[in-house]
Parts: structure tokens; sequence; C-alpha cells
């Protein structure tokens, strides 16, 4: 949850700066941590890679590097995201579905999801006979 609301609030602040188009190859940003015990404590770096087409729609794979003083080896991992309108979308593999991230044209008392209920965990049927 904690690392939704960070990148939600990263994609506010890269709208809201409006240097470069949000999802543009090589848009980069880096975010300095702060943390209760130390200041300047890590950043979290994202780059927007090399756009991806998948089911009809262009996305763009957004890289993001976490580092932390207390951490032996930097966190990595990627999203792929695809903007329509004011809308950004963020594609689940394990869903095979795009979700809406944010919507920064919604207006007060609009609703909508951000994600559907689809589960996709371990179920007694994937569980392996021993151990």
């Amino acid at each position: 949850m904690k690392t939704t609301v960070a990148f939600i609030s990263i994609l506010v602040s890269l709208v809201l700066q409006g240097q470069v188009p949000m999802l543009q190859e090589d848009n980069e940003r880096y975010y300095d941590m702060y943390c209760s015990t130390v200041p300047n404590c890590g950043y979290t770096h994202f780059q927007v890679g090399e756009e991806i087409n998948i089911g009809g729609h262009t996305g763009s794979i957004v890289h993001k590097t976490m580092e932390h003083v207390d951490w032996e080896f930097p966190y990595v991992t990627q999203e792929i995201l695809r903007q329509s309108g004011d809308t950004v979308y963020r594609y689940s593999d394990e869903a095979d579905l795009w979700h809406i991230l944010y919507d920064f044209g919604a207006q007060e008392g609009d609703v909508w999801d951000i994600q559907t209920g689809i589960y996709v965990g371990i179920t007694y049927a994937n569980l392996p006979v021993s151990f």
C-alpha cells in the first residue's frame, strides 16, 4: 500500500511539473527518502523505458530503483503504465488487465475503481502434495 501511495504521489508530481510528458521515453526523476532515524537515508529513481503493446494499448515500461542506507542491495522493479487523456493505467501481469491507477481529471463526487477484485493467489488446488 505504501508503494502504491508513493507511486501515485510521484505520478502527480510528474504531471504538475509539466516539463516533459510523463511517459516519454528516457524521462527520469529522483526522489530523496527521509526516514525518522536518518535524514537522507536513500532515494527512489524512476526512468521511463521503451514502449510495449499489450492488448491493443501502447504502454511504457517504468523502471524503479530504490536505494537505502540499511539495504545491502537496491530494490529494483518495473511497472507498465499508459496514459489516455487524464487517466493513467497500470498493467497487471497477474490479472492480465489494465487497471486505473489515477485519474487526473477526476472531479469531486466522481467514483472509479482503482483495481477490480480479481484474486490470483494460491488456492488449495495449486499446493503441492508434499513439501
